[in-house]
């Protein structure tokens, strides 16, 4: 399910950044703090993002995110909302509600990407290191990508890299699974710190819709 990945995805790259400075090499290392410690004074933000799976258009909407809260809103009318433990995602043309518990999971800590580095392996994209590079080919954006490669084929990712500006913040998230689908994330037009009040992230869906319960998983 395409909305599942896309969760599993931004829930995974929205966790905070500080565990991975102490399980890289001493130069990838460096750049983490750095990066660390940009995450650690941003108390919310709020971005534009694109989504881009496979060869479809790409879909844009508003990104907001305060410690473990976060809320999407894509201009096609899907929403979807982490709060309170609960992951919410509204898909409007089919109507569709998409409900989970998640208490153990904190958007917005360091577990989801203590999850990431005991997962995949991790380096800088440039075989020369620290290094600020194209975007993508003929652009005139730099930024330093790091990649992360599975350890094992039972994740849904088979690689994963990732590209931060020259103000540590993420730029990009690209996605290969291991049935061959790639997902692309971009993230621009950043308001770091410019006050997200906590009202914003509650959301009920609209009307009557078709709920879908434990959709990641089945609690036990």
């Amino acid at each position: 399910m395409r909305n599942r990945r896309i969760l599993l995805f931004l829930i995974l790259i929205s966790a905070s950044l500080s565990v991975l400075s102490a399980q890289t090499s001493k130069q990838v290392s460096d750049y983490f703090i750095e990066v660390s410690n940009t995450y650690a004074a941003i108390e919310n933000y709020k971005a534009r993002i694109s989504v881009k799976s496979g060869s479809s258009r790409a879909e844009t909407g508003t990104i907001l995110v305060k410690g473990p809260k976060l809320r999407i809103d894509m201009e096609d009318g899907t929403v979807i909302s982490v709060n309170n433990g609960t992951v919410i995602v509204y898909v409007e043309n089919s109507r569709v509600t998409m409900e989970q518990q998640m208490s153990g999971l904190n958007a917005g800590s360091s577990e989801g990407l203590k999850l990431l580095s005991s997962n995949y392996r991790f380096s800088y994209y440039d075989p020369e290191g620290f290094k600020f590079v194209p975007l993508e080919d003929k652009s005139k954006e730099n930024v330093v990508k790091l990649r992360f490669e599975a350890r094992n084929n039972s994740l849904e990712y088979r690689w994963m890299i990732i590209s931060f500006t020259d103000k540590n913040l993420i730029r990009r998230v690209e996605g290969m699974t291991f049935s061959g689908s790639r997902v692309v994330f971009d993230f621009t037009y950043y308001r770091v710190n410019q006050g997200i009040s906590d009202n914003q992230f509650n959301y009920e869906p609209p009307g009557v819709t078709n709920a879908i319960k434990d959709f990641i998983f089945t609690p036990e």
